[in-house]
């Protein structure tokens, strides 16, 4: 079993040069748990307490007390909403026996609490569930805590409090933990039929609800917890989700903005520090308590920010969300809003009830991709721009996968490619290995323009056999190939535009005028020839 290690905030205490390495050299010394040194805790069980708002036990699995038989086992939600719940946790370690951090130094009449961002979409949302975790560390006797559970829309510190319930011991038990080292897992919900649900609607625009819990009296609070914290012995703590307390390691703090704090006014010297007269307390990120210190010549002086994650979880729901609906991901990477058995009758990955497509990122099928006669797995859009031949998804690359021979364009050319380049370009693959010397490729087929003005499509081949006749080019048709020309414009480069009527007046005013200047054909270059070419390229084409 691993062990969990106390890991106290500091919440008091004004602190001088002298004071910093008193502190700092009373870490590294053995002197037993204080308020600036973590201790070890063995959680080698975790008891469960669920009850909700209505005063119903659905589970206690707490030693000692009746367990009672109400609700599904294994303390799930009674008509929680189906498959349309969803987890909003930033802890890692799923309330299971093992390594946590308890908060020592915490006071009564602070409170933790942490933010989730959800997709706009999903509100309205119904709170189902909400789970945190209390720990004790060589209690002498069980503990007994008072708390209220908190929920908010948007943060706690800019948000507006939709819901707050605090433990009477009546409706809501008060939590009891130990004696010893132990911990309990408080789970809290909301009866289907009760008339005062846990609706969050997104007032604020943020797409954010928090949930915390205040801890309202410990079982044996100290007269100033900024001066003396709570004592190990009676108390119960919430726990971060670190396994490991290493000077300065942050590395299993997930979040630092997303956890909050609201802290008992201790000062300047308070964590966070707070102006005297500034009020009771104050709400703060993670990233607003003071890290770890390393300090030469004296050690490590203890921050009082957590080192892990708040244990504390939430299960919700959309309003809106039909069970059985949500997006599926499909075999060709895209994504469909479908029902789950459509989904997994086309193959689908269905990604849960509610979901919208665009909160998933579906997999893109891969593929053989080739180049030449190499090959590499890619996706279809990583080989179009590596320029490589897809040949389709599933398919995978092999000793024969890119085979090439003489491909026959429609324009009548011929080029050596892989049979699905060939087939890419409209042409015909004349077979591995095939050269273009023997390909014996057709000729092409176009539109061919009679001299009557007539047009049909024909090979180049029967094309020339007509008389007066032009071929207008491989793969060409009746409708644009055979559009008679833009006399006007001048310089054939296919846009009539100022430089055909500067070029055409260069031609005709040059010593002598170039042949082109005779625009109507009379074999004469006369000023009637410019006047027809100004009239026609203003008519347009």
């Amino acid at each position: 079993m691993k062990i969990a290690r106390m890991s106290f905030l500091a919440l008091g205490g004004l602190v001088c040069a002298a004071g910093l390495a008193q502190r700092a050299q009373a870490q590294t010394a053995d002197t037993g748990p204080t308020r600036l040194r973590e201790a070890p805790v063995t959680l080698q069980t975790i008891d469960r307490l669920h009850v909700t708002k209505q005063g119903r036990v659905i589970e206690d699995t707490r030693s000692g007390l009746v367990v009672t038989p109400s609700g599904p086992a294994g303390g799930g939600l009674e008509g929680g909403g189906g498959n349309c719940q969803q987890i909003a946790s930033r802890e890692s370690s799923n309330f299971q026996p093992g390594t946590y951090a308890a908060q020592g130094g915490f006071g009564q009449g602070e409170v933790y609490a942490v933010s989730y961002v959800i997709p706009a979409a999903a509100f309205p949302i119904k709170i189902d569930l909400i789970e945190t975790l209390l720990a004790t560390m060589n209690a002498t006797s069980q503990t007994i805590t008072q708390y209220s559970i908190l929920v908010w829309d948007g943060t706690p510190a800019t948000g507006t409090v939709v819901f707050e319930f605090a433990s009477d011991d009546l409706l809501l038990q008060h939590m009891r933990v130990g004696p010893g080292t132990a911990g309990t897992q408080l789970q809290f919900s909301i009866d289907p039929g009760d008339p005062e649900q846990i609706i969050i609607g997104n007032q604020g625009g943020s797409s954010t609800f928090s949930i915390g819990i205040r801890i309202n009296q410990h079982n044996a609070q100290t007269s100033n917890p900024c001066t003396v914290a709570p004592p190990t012995c009676c108390n119960a703590f919430p726990v971060t989700d670190n396994t490991q307390s290493i000077c300065n390691n942050y590395s299993q703090l997930s979040s630092v903005t997303h956890n909050w704090l609201f802290a008992l006014n201790c000062g300047q010297g308070g964590c966070p520090p707070q102006a005297a007269g500034s009020g009771s307390g104050v709400w703060a990120r993670f990233n607003d308590l003071q890290a770890d210190v390393n300090i030469p010549g004296f050690g490590c002086l203890s921050g009082c920010r957590p080192r892990g994650d708040w244990v504390i979880r939430a299960t919700w729901s959309s309003i809106s969300c039909q069970p059985g609906l949500g997006a599926c991901c499909l075999p060709t990477g895209g994504c469909e809003i479908r029902l789950i058995d459509d989904c997994i009758a086309a193959n689908g990955t269905y990604q849960g009830d509610g979901v919208d497509c665009s909160a998933v990122n579906c997999p893109q099928p891969m593929g053989a991709c080739c180049f030449g006669t190499s090959c590499i797995n890619l996706t279809s859009g990583d080989c179009t721009l590596a320029g490589g031949t897809y040949l389709g998804n599933g398919t995978l690359c092999s000793g024969s996968a890119c085979p090439t021979g003489a491909c026959c364009l429609t324009s009548g050319a011929c080029v050596v490619a892989t049979s699905a380049a060939c087939t890419a370009q409209g042409g015909l693959f004349r077979g591995v290995g095939a050269t273009c010397g023997t390909a014996n490729c057709p000729p092409p087929i176009g539109a061919c323009c009679l001299a009557n003005g007539n047009c049909l499509v024909l090979s180049s081949t029967n094309c020339a056999l007509i008389a007066g006749s032009r071929f207008a080019g491989g793969g060409t048709n009746c409708a644009t190939g055979c559009r008679p020309p833009c006399r006007p414009d001048f310089n054939r480069d296919g846009v009539l535009d100022p430089d055909d009527l500067a070029d055409y007046i260069s031609c005709f005013f040059s010593n002598p005028p170039c042949a082109a200047a005779d625009y109507n054909g009379d074999a004469l270059a006369d000023p009637d020839d410019l006047a027809d070419f100004i009239s026609a390229f203003f008519a347009g084409c």
